[in-house]
């Protein structure tokens, strides 16, 4: 479903703020010889952004609570990962107002893949 022509009418502020989120926790959870992948497209008539990690991934039942402000899938790591839980609550609130989706689903091959749905 992807293709060369993409368009969204987003507050490029806003967006830049989603972005480096939900890059820089792929980058974090991925490990370091593993690459990042970024991916643009449409299906039907909305606009698709994935962020593509190849690390751990998220268990089914924790892909709806990680949008959860302060909500940590694994507390033991906070120190080696840093952060401190809303980055993807504020990318969620963000996506949100520009009217569009976010969810967290499988990578193939396995890893967390986050994708970002909005009105085209």
């Amino acid at each position: 479903y992807l293709d060369h022509h993409v368009k969204a009418n987003v507050d490029a502020m806003a967006f830049r703020q989603v972005l480096t989120n939900l890059l820089a926790n792929a980058s974090r959870f991925s490990p370091a010889d593993r690459n990042v992948e970024l991916a643009l497209g449409t299906q039907g008539s909305k606009t698709v952004i994935e962020v593509r990690d190849h690390g751990e991934g998220i268990p089914k039942q924790l892909r709806a609570k990680v949008f959860e402000r302060f909500f940590r899938a694994d507390n033991s790591r906070n120190r080696e990962t840093g952060g401190n839980g809303l980055g993807l609550s504020i990318v969620s609130v963000l996506v949100q107002r520009h009217e569009g989706t976010i969810e967290a689903i499988e990578t193939q091959g396995g890893g967390a893949t986050f994708r970002v749905t909005l009105p085209a």
